[in-house]
């Protein structure tokens, strides 16, 4: 059964995730303190867009790489993190968990896109409604 027609079978139903969930090879749902992140387990490594990447992404990205034995390759999510102490809490563990591309969106203030840019470089790409990413 193709994706489409999985999904066309599961159209009305409502699914509430708790902890962490496999909708479809390859793509997960991961659920933490109501902060919700979309897993795509790729290869040799994955990809997680985040609604927001307070601390509590932290804990989802370390459940993903356990879950997986994974890197997080890419990372998409809104960096509203709008006091140094936080921004600092929150980079410096992407390294541990593999992070090497960002796409910071939605709520990234200036502050926070100058250090994110300094830390990843190149790597780090601003998007927003109708961006398309190529990685």
């Amino acid at each position: 059964m193709g994706f489409k027609r999985k999904l066309e079978n599961n159209k009305n139903r409502v699914f509430q995730i708790k902890d962490y969930k496999e909708i479809y090879p390859g793509i997960s749902i991961i659920n933490h303190n109501n902060t919700q992140a979309l897993v795509f387990d790729v290869e040799n490594d994955m990809f997680m867009a985040v609604s927001r990447i307070p601390t509590k992404a932290i804990e989802m990205m370390k459940k993903a790489k356990e879950l997986t034995g994974k890197d997080i390759h890419f990372l998409l999510g809104g960096f509203c993190l709008h006091d140094p102490s936080e921004i600092e809490r929150i980079i410096n563990p992407l390294e541990k968990f593999g992070v090497r591309k960002i796409v910071i969106c939605h709520c990234c203030g200036e502050m926070d896109e100058k250090i994110l840019k300094e830390k990843f470089g190149e790597n780090c790409i601003k998007a927003g409604v109708g961006s398309v990413i190529k990685f």
